[in-house]
């Protein structure tokens, strides 16, 4: 009978950890697991919100912003999505080169933001990476 008490104790200790460890790995794995379409989606989001109004500093900081947090936020995403270019080169120009495909295919909002960004560089040609 003593060894009741301390047994449940045990297992109640055990649970909450369990449970607490179980819902600290979900959301990592949700975030491994999650695709490009994720990544694209919340960066078109993030584009949906750049002021394409405002000065060209403004404008090239907030899509900055947003390309940097949806490359921090979905790592796993943007490994696969390097993994499908060709070649070993630029890796920064070939995530560009993707990104810029997935939004211009799903992003209505991207074109705004892409021709104003052209606009800023008094439309000069997107530079070129090796690949």
């Amino acid at each position: 009978m003593v060894l009741y008490p301390t047994c449940s104790m045990w297992l109640r200790r055990s649970m909450l950890i369990m449970g607490v460890l179980a819902a600290c790995c979900t959301q990592a794995w949700a975030q491994i697991l999650q695709g490009p379409d994720a990544l694209a989606a919340d960066l078109c989001a993030c584009m949906d919100h750049v002021d394409t109004r405002a000065s060209d500093a403004s404008v090239n900081a907030a899509v900055k912003g947003c390309l940097e947090s949806a490359v921090l936020r979905y790592p796993a995403a943007v490994n696969r999505l390097l993994a499908g270019q060709p070649g070993t080169g630029d890796r920064a120009y070939a995530l560009g080169r993707s990104l810029g495909s997935l939004l211009r295919r799903d992003c209505p909002g991207f074109d705004a933001v892409r021709v104003r960004l052209q606009q800023a560089q008094g439309a000069a040609p997107a530079k070129r990476g090796t690949l």
